[in-house]
């Protein structure tokens, strides 16, 4: 496990009652990354900013200064420093000036998601068709289980992990590498706009039966079926993001709740 000192965590004290500070969303989530084996100090700090930019931590429009993000982690500020310019190259952020901003996602940018995720991944379940395994079908069963649970609970957070790792199952299956790491970037824009619409229940259940359809046409190894299942599955499950997306920027949808969902607050 990674020590204090290599991730560069500070360990001050509160001046004010002699407690320790408050500790922030995305220093929560800093710690808790940190924790995995073998992670270096600087893809630590990389993949919290990530997964707080995904997850809504660090919503849409917000401005990220390197001063205050690496005060805000307790961290020092070439790693933060370094973080930003690699989300920058996938498209998460832009410099604006000294400072750099959390990127907005338009309905025009929903659509060409969508083009792109239905031509790679209706051709990703055509491959997977003919080289699956019954295991392999199996924890896709367990995945769409498991997300029909998060449902029954209340858990969006739960259902999004098990809906990314559904997908890329099916990618994973394809056995083609350089699919699945295209394909992996790709969901870190869906999983941004997921966030920022909050999918209803209507939703939920819509994905459910579609997932059953793929499932049934892989376990077929019917080529054809399993495309056009998928393909099916991204056409309307990204044409209803659109529009919620469409919704909150005209100002109709509340998101006060984000913040606390995400959070777990």
């Amino acid at each position: 496990m990674a020590k204090r000192e290599e991730l560069g965590l500070n360990n001050r004290k509160s001046t004010s009652g002699g407690g320790q500070p408050p500790v922030s969303v995305v220093r929560k989530k800093m710690l808790s990354v940190r924790s995995a084996e073998g992670k270096s100090y600087y893809e630590v700090v990389h993949r919290a900013l990530r997964e707080a930019i995904i997850r809504g931590i660090l919503p849409i429009g917000k401005t990220l200064v390197t001063v205050s993000l690496a005060q805000e982690m307790g961290v020092s500020r070439t790693p933060v420093r370094d973080a930003l310019s690699r989300l920058e190259a996938l498209g998460l952020v832009r410099r604006d000036g000294r400072s750099y901003a959390v990127i907005g996602l338009t309905p025009e940018d929903v659509d060409q998601i969508a083009f792109v995720r239905r031509l790679l991944e209706s051709t990703a379940a055509e491959l997977a068709a003919t080289r699956i395994s019954g295991s392999e079908i199996a924890f896709l069963q367990s995945l769409a289980t498991g997300m029909y649970q998060a449902v029954e609970g209340g858990d969006p957070g739960t259902y999004r992990s098990l809906h990314r790792s559904f997908h890329a199952q099916i990618v994973s299956c394809a056995r083609n590498v350089y699919l699945a790491r295209t394909l992996d970037s790709i969901m870190d824009f869906v999983d941004l706009v997921w966030e920022a619409t909050i999918p209803t229940q209507q939703q939920h259940v819509l994905g459910e039966a579609q997932h059953r359809q793929i499932i049934d046409a892989l376990r077929a190894h019917d080529a054809r079926a399993a495309s056009q299942a998928v393909a099916g599955h991204i056409e309307k499950g990204m044409r209803l993001i659109k529009l919620a997306l469409e919704r909150k920027q005209a100002g109709r949808t509340d998101l006060r709740g984000v913040m606390e969902i995400v959070t777990g607050g």
